[in-house]
């Protein structure tokens, strides 16, 4: 449904039959809330992003809900075209951060107690992280990277685990973080 989406552009938008290609969840559900459901989904299916939907707006939910595999965080008093928006952005490039979600995260990232950083010590970055890294930034899925570096969407995963590893980071927006603060990307 990707290429479908892409190609038939906004206005057209189906419906899988099959399985999902995004879920839009809420947090307040009667069996089984939204932070558990997310992490299960997270778990049993970690290609099927989740988009959360709700009235919390405090930042712990956020990041909790964030580092445990949400792809996206809305506000129900949203404008319905952002609903969109998101949905399309998760699905074509597997993110979605709008401006109230990426200051919560700018601002974890300035409150996490790293060491500073020093010259005599920069992390080492391979050729192929580099390049891994730099469509990252590109805002690419790892399936979208695996074709264009001609590896499997599994080893892009790998590399990335790894950069966010050397890194620090947590999550890929921490990655994309990383790259600009250090100039690692053209």
């Amino acid at each position: 449904h990707r290429g479908r989406l892409r190609r038939r552009g906004l206005d057209k938008l189906e419906i899988a039959t099959e399985f999902p290609d995004v879920i839009l969840m809420d947090l307040r559900m009667p069996v089984k809330n939204g932070i558990e459901t997310t992490k299960l989904i997270n778990i049993k299916y970690p290609k099927l992003p989740v988009i959360v939907l709700t009235m919390q707006d405090e930042e712990n939910f956020i990041i909790h809900l964030m580092e445990n595999g949400a792809k996206g965080y809305l506000l129900k008093n949203i404008d319905p075209d952002e609903i969109k928006r998101a949905i399309v952005e998760v699905v074509l490039n597997g993110i979605y951060l709008n401006n109230f979600i990426s200051g919560v995260m700018l601002r974890k990232t300035q409150k996490r107690n790293t060491p500073a950083p020093s010259f005599d010590c920069p992390v080492t970055i391979t050729e192929k992280e580099k390049e891994v890294l730099n469509n990252i930034c590109l805002e690419l899925t790892s399936a979208q990277i695996g074709q264009k570096m001609s590896m499997s969407s599994r080893t892009v995963e790998s590399i990335k685990d790894r950069l966010m590893e050397k890194c620090g980071s947590k999550n890929t927006a921490g990655l994309v973080f990383f790259a600009v603060k250090n100039h690692l990307i053209d």
